[in-house]
């Protein structure tokens, strides 16, 4: 069990003040990312229909409203979009995560993730317009 600690409306890499990220954009996915999250762990709510991406940021803003990129294969990917950003707690590993909570529209959906993107995959995350 996973217990929630509030309830966020943008997460930061770099603190309160962070700043904005310039210059062309050096991204495999040819948009402007807003950020770079690495994965540690993915995971379904099924009682909140809602598939997590919990893991760290390590550069940029993650905000609702944004799109996580998951990598298929050479130029093939897949999205979601993030519904709402938390912070997870692990007692057990001593370790705060960032939760990206996403809307489930299939039970295997969050299968699929964690096997597209295990422990330490870096996924963009990017603003739905630039999608």
């Amino acid at each position: 069990m996973v217990p929630r600690r509030g309830r966020l409306g943008t997460v930061c890499a770099r603190g309160a003040s962070p700043a904005w990220l310039s210059g062309p954009s050096t991204s495999p996915l040819g948009v402007s990312l807003s950020a770079r999250f690495e994965v540690r762990e993915v995971f379904r709510i099924s009682a909140r229909r809602k598939v997590v991406v919990a893991g760290v940021i390590l550069e940029g803003i993650v905000r609702s409203g944004q799109i996580i990129n998951f990598k298929l294969q050479d130029g093939l990917f897949c999205s979601a979009k993030i519904v709402s950003v938390e912070y997870i707690d692990r007692v057990s590993s001593r370790e705060s995560l960032v939760g990206l909570l996403c809307d489930e529209q299939d039970p295997q959906e969050a299968a699929l993730y964690a096997e597209l993107c295990p422990p330490g995959t870096v996924v963009g995350v990017n603003d739905a317009a630039a999608a």
